[in-house]
């Protein structure tokens, strides 16, 4: 399989103790993504949000597709909307890592109920906050939540267009986070990705 970046923030021991070849692992990753973001679609409509980013002003695509393990594996249906969180599923219990396996083999998506049932497993992370990328303020969210980002390419913005897409995303927030929250019942945050290369190792911060 080629890629070109896989997220190296998991617990290596599990990855070991399992015994994943990182082929597999990466499958199992893309699987439950595609699951979860199949509920998230169910939620919002994204490809709706995208048209409003460009019904106030036509924001600058982040063309960063083939290097960025969050956006090439996608499946939101926005050029600018992503989910930004880890996918560890060497977290799970041998039984639920044998369901994606399952769903691998047979090309189906995770049923809902097993998405909601270890979302939280898979997708939060350990102490009190985390650092999406380059440790900024910007980047800091808190560790238990269901993290967006919202992608683009600053350098082609004038100051007048950065205010106006900061007022954008600050009301794409305000959307996710109170359909999301509302219909998961967890804690929604969003980042901001501006272009640079913030794709680095999450910094754990207790």
């Amino acid at each position: 399989m080629e890629y070109n970046y896989v997220p190296n923030s998991y617990d290596k021991n599990l990855i070991s103790k399992n015994e994943f070849l990182q082929d597999n692992f990466l499958l199992m990753q893309i699987k439950y993504r595609q699951s979860i973001e199949e509920v998230l679609k169910s939620i919002i409509n994204f490809k709706e949000l995208d048209d409003y980013c460009t019904k106030e002003i036509k924001v600058p695509i982040n063309d960063d597709w083939e290097d960025n393990f969050y956006h090439k594996f996608s499946t939101l249906n926005s050029k600018y909307i992503f989910l930004r969180n880890n996918i560890h599923v060497e977290k799970l219990k041998n039984e639920d890592i044998e369901k994606i396996k399952r769903a691998i083999f047979n090309e189906n998506l995770l049923d809902k109920e097993f998405v909601l049932r270890t979302l939280k497993d898979v997708l939060y992370e350990d102490g009190d906050y985390v650092f999406y990328g380059v440790a900024m303020d910007e980047n800091r969210v808190d560790s238990q939540s269901l993290v967006f980002e919202f992608s683009y390419d600053d350098s082609k913005c004038s100051i007048e267009e950065g205010i106006l897409i900061k007022k954008i995303c600050d009301n794409i927030l305000n959307n996710i986070k109170e359909r999301i929250e509302s219909n998961l019942n967890c804690h929604v945050e969003l980042i901001i990705n501006k272009g640079f290369a913030n794709i680095n190792n999450i910094n754990k911060g207790l």
